[in-house]
């Protein structure tokens, strides 16, 4: 939980990671909107995302012409979107200070036999972390518009959602494929760190074993 929320909220607040993706999937083309004026309309979305404004009022110069980015309809998407995001940034802080104080309260009991217990937690953890991470990749692989569809039948309680790219520039913005990427970003981000501590976990746990194996030998 810890590692992915991290990530979501990297990737959230990451200006690089939205003009890569606008570049990537040539939003610029499709949206009317040039290069630099797409790098000031993702900042405002990261400053949004981190603010406590309600709605999201950004203008940007489209097709040569100064106008509101973001019509009714999207605005009151956006409101459901950031208390979406919110939630996983209160989400990784809670698992953030769960696991400092799960360590603290560990070592304090236990002293370094604790290690053993930390290593044991690491193997379980980033075990399962990785056969998470690897199903949701291969599941967004196989059938990644049927996922984000579910995701947005079960995160949001409204049709908001649903918009016509040929009426509005919120799905011109962010196409699916922008999605896609973002999501095996954050699942190769996750991967790789939940491989490292399941690493780490056995390094603990054979280290713990042959540090007891001298004291066993001695009490025999």
């Amino acid at each position: 939980v810890f590692l992915a929320t991290t990530n979501v909220r990297l990737a959230f607040d990451s200006t690089r990671l939205y003009t890569y993706g606008f570049a990537r999937h040539n939003v610029s083309e499709y949206s009317g909107i040039e290069k630099p004026e797409l790098e000031r309309v993702a900042r405002a979305f990261v400053s949004y995302f981190n603010s406590r404004a309600r709605d999201l009022n950004v203008t940007a110069v489209v097709t040569g012409e100064e106008v509101p980015l973001l019509q009714e309809r999207e605005v009151l998407h956006m409101r459901d979107v950031k208390d979406l995001v919110r939630k996983v940034f209160r989400l990784q802080e809670v698992s953030a200070g769960f696991l400092l104080v799960f360590g603290l309260i560990g070592y304090a009991i236990k002293g370094k036999a604790f290690a053993r217990t930390l290593g044991r937690g690491l193997i379980w953890g980033g075990g399962l972390t990785v056969a998470l991470v690897l199903a949701l990749a291969l599941g967004s692989t196989l059938d990644f518009e049927g996922l984000f569809v579910r995701f947005h039948l079960l995160g949001f309680s409204n049709d908001l959602w649903q918009l016509d790219p040929d009426v509005y520039i919120l799905t011109r913005l962010f196409p699916e494929g922008f999605w896609l990427d973002a999501t095996l970003l954050v699942a190769g981000a996750t991967l790789v760190e939940a491989l490292l501590l399941l690493g780490l976990g056995f390094l603990l746990r054979g280290r713990t074993i042959r540090e007891e194996a001298p004291e066993t030998l001695l009490r025999v």
